[in-house]
């Protein structure tokens, strides 16, 4: 289809060449490989403590030593709109801008901001909040700065613009960060609601009905199809898939095809959760439960924060409204000991475990989570390959293994590391 690739954060993978970016299809890169870094001198020092500190900041395969000091932020939304200028609009274009707002860096400061961001929420006490405002903020103008580039070059007109997350936000200082869910249950890396429902939108010219919020289920796995069907491809020759162009859902409102959306099946830790239809089974626990309940953003001393004055002026289907809290809300499902379901139609926040008095719809949901575990394949996580220390590449986190040149498989490589 003569697309064009580009991306900005990775993450996926980069121990050889092979598993990077501009290997695996993307036609240029300008970004980290690894999971968090500072925002300012975009060196990941996540273990430092251990050893393992460097650089992180690529242009194709190229380590950038001279962006010290830049904001990332500013620096992705700088290079997306050098690309969308530079663009040949006969064409199609696929940009790809994980940002990294708002994750949290490096341990010493997990949360960044320039001065002129943070100075513009006075009325935010908690510095944590703050910060993590002002980061939002810096994000909302990027994405407007590249909005504004494919207006400028006539491409917006034709261009569908989608932001979503890939998890629910670490709140209450997890990870080291200010994030909110309220009123939803847990954090991010948990299976509530809290860490798994992610808010988005779409923006585009071509969307038939605009202007309209939906609750119906989509999950990640459908964009690469409804990706390729809008780009001219026929998404149905698309194989071994676990998504469905969802396009007349998104345009139209029409009932999307998906009715199921399996969370998570973790062996190791021994938590799953699967949502089918209005039902979710949840299964385990995670952080010994330290992070299953429900965190208000800091500031609050009601039901309404201390950003209520500055709140969104909408009202309707975005907001979440959870009913009466019981007093058992707590207690009344312990997953380390029985799977909990939960209405989440009717129960957004999981405040009642109906499991008790529901057996064959529980029997049903636990049928389709062991129908997919029985598909599952092995963990493949290995143990931590010292070669992989920046220290020994200049300083740099660079891929170490060279494929062509081992004869021995992945895990007889990393195995005699054991």
């Amino acid at each position: 289809m003569g697309l064009v690739l580009n991306i900005f954060q990775w993450h996926l993978g980069m121990y050889a060449w092979d598993y990077t970016p501009t290997y695996r299809g993307f036609d240029s890169f300008y970004g980290y490989y690894t999971g968090a870094e500072g925002y300012v001198d975009h060196v990941n020092g996540i273990h430092a403590s251990t050893g393992y500190k460097g650089l992180d900041l690529r242009n194709g395969t190229e380590p950038v030593w001279t962006e010290n000091g830049t904001y990332s932020t500013e620096l992705f939304a700088t290079e997306a709109e050098r690309i969308i200028a530079s663009h040949d609009t006969s064409k199609p274009l696929f940009l790809y801008l994980p940002h990294q707002a708002v994750h949290s860096g490096n341990p010493d400061n997990p949360l960044q901001a320039p001065q002129k961001y943070i100075d513009k929420f006075p009325h935010i006490q908690h510095p944590g909040r703050k910060t993590f405002a002002a980061m939002v903020s810096a994000l909302d103008d990027a994405v407007g700065n590249a909005t504004k580039a494919l207006s400028a070059r006539g491409m917006l007109e034709n261009s569908v613009i989608i932001f979503t997350t890939d998890n629910g936000g670490p709140a209450a200082g997890f990870d080291m960060n200010y994030a909110s869910n309220w009123p939803l249950r847990g954090v991010k890396n948990t299976l509530w609601e809290g860490g798994v429902h992610g808010t988005g939108f779409v923006h585009s010219p071509l969307i038939k009905q605009p202007k309209r919020t939906t609750h119906e289920l989509l999950h990640v796995c459908d964009l690469l199809p409804t990706i390729y069907a809008l780009a001219g491809g026929d998404s149905t020759e698309l194989k071994n898939l676990d998504g469905t162009n969802v396009w007349e859902t998104i345009s139209r409102g029409v009932e999307s095809p998906r009715v199921e959306v399996l969370h998570n099946i973790d062996p190791k830790r021994k938590t799953a959760a699967l949502r089918y239809g209005d039902y979710k089974i949840i299964l385990g626990e995670a952080y010994k439960g330290a992070w299953d309940g429900w965190y208000p953003p800091e500031g609050v001393t009601t039901n309404r924060s201390e950003e209520t004055n500055h709140a969104p002026r909408w009202s309707g289907p975005l907001k979440i409204k959870c009913g009466e809290k019981p007093t058992n809300a707590s207690t009344n499902c312990k997953p380390r000991d029985n799977p909990c379901v939960f209405n989440i139609k009717e129960d957004p926040c999981e405040f009642n475990n109906i499991a008790d008095w529901n057996q064959p719809l529980l029997n049903f949901l636990m049928g389709r989570l062991e129908a997919y575990s029985a598909t599952a394949v092995p963990i493949r996580n290995q143990p931590t390959d010292p070669r992989g220390n920046p220290k020994y590449h200049g300083g740099v986190w660079s891929p170490w293994i060279n494929l062509t040149d081992t004869g021995g498989s992945t895990n007889e490589l990393f195995g005699s590391l054991q």
